[in-house]
């Protein structure tokens, strides 16, 4: 792969195409050669190496709400079904929601809200940007 290949884009770019037939998927992973192995290629390629790559859980009937962040999102998986409030700030007012939940799933752009559980709490992320140059 060579810097002619990759393109740089500003939120606002991709905001305005997505949903066209074009997938922007987020600058939050490295890119890696065919040859460079990973836990999630082996997985989407369904190669033997996936067992010793990644990570795996073995969680009893009843086990405590796993979340995992990943960029704007949170994956989560509870043992039972679980009443989750949402609450978030679009323009100057404060938005709250409940869901009931169960099993595992995503919570979409969900990094900016205040989730609350019978069991748990997920803060809000702070997100921003900076640049430098590397020398």
């Amino acid at each position: 792969m060579t810097l002619s290949n990759v393109l740089l884009w500003k939120e606002a770019d991709i905001k305005k195409y997505r949903g066209k037939g074009i997938i922007i998927c987020p600058a939050d992973k490295p890119i890696y050669g065919r040859n460079i192995l990973t836990c999630e290629s082996s997985l989407y390629f369904q190669r033997d190496e996936a067992r010793t790559l990644c990570s795996r859980r073995i969680l009893p009937q009843n086990f405590a709400p796993v979340f995992i962040r990943h960029s704007h999102d949170w994956t989560y998986s509870f043992s039972g079904k679980q009443q989750v409030n949402l609450k978030f700030r679009r323009n100057a007012t404060w938005i709250t929601s409940t869901w009931s939940l169960q099993g595992s799933g995503i919570l979409h752009i969900a990094s900016a809200c205040h989730v609350t559980g019978q069991d748990f709490q997920l803060y809000p992320a702070t997100e921003g940007h900076s640049e430098s140059n590397i020398e």
